[in-house]
């Protein structure tokens, strides 16, 4: 299926084909009776027999991926450049494969980060969380809105304990405190820009 097909779309899991290999899990933790543990060996069983009889990865798409998550690919014709394609073939392959445009793809990725950055310490001011490729304040702050729906200001005035504590335990885990596109390779890229900052 075409990830653009689901794009910022809800469906019924039980009548949509695709969804199909994930409804015996679903009854399956319907009827389990809550326990952790149990829940857990469940999950894991059912994801690795689905990974296990998936096909190999589309190494354009895992060429995508990683480019994406590299904070020094700023634009789509950067993209293009590292995969060594057409920019409409970039943006017909990010569109199948994550179901949006690769330029909104890069603009949460750099959202992300500072997100991440501020998240992890509270004592940053949003200037100082700011990735190193926004242009100015107001950039970030349109990007906030577009993601968030609210200012930086009015989001940082909220009381999030939850949130803080999750950022953290998902950094100390997986590395990165945010859910979002991350190397395919596990690897935790940093820009080459924030390098030469430090």
């Amino acid at each position: 299926m075409s990830a653009a097909d689901y794009a910022d779309r809800s469906v019924d899991g039980r009548a949509d084909p695709a969804f199909a290999p994930f409804t015996s899990l679903a009854d399956a933790l319907a009827a389990s009776g809550g326990d952790y543990a149990g829940e857990l060996a469940v999950i894991q069983s059912h994801m690795a027999q689905l990974c296990a009889a998936a096909p190999p990865i589309d190494p354009a798409i895992a060429a995508l991926n990683a480019a994406l998550v590299d904070p020094d690919t700023v634009t789509v014709a950067d993209l293009a450049a590292r995969l060594g394609v057409a920019v409409r073939s970039v943006e017909r392959l990010s569109r199948r494969a994550f179901g949006f445009a690769p330029k909104l793809l890069l603009r949460r990725q750099r959202f992300l980060r500072s997100l991440e950055r501020f998240m992890l310490d509270p004592d940053l001011s949003w200037l100082g969380a700011l990735d190193c490729h926004y242009h100015d304040q107001s950039h970030f702050v349109r990007d906030f809105r577009r993601f968030m729906g609210m200012n930086p200001s009015d989001y940082a005035r909220k009381d999030k304990p939850l949130l803080a504590a999750a950022a953290r335990a998902r950094m100390a885990v997986v590395g990165h405190a945010m859910q979002g596109l991350h190397d395919p390779a596990g690897r935790v890229v940093t820009s080459t820009a924030a390098k030469e900052a430090a």
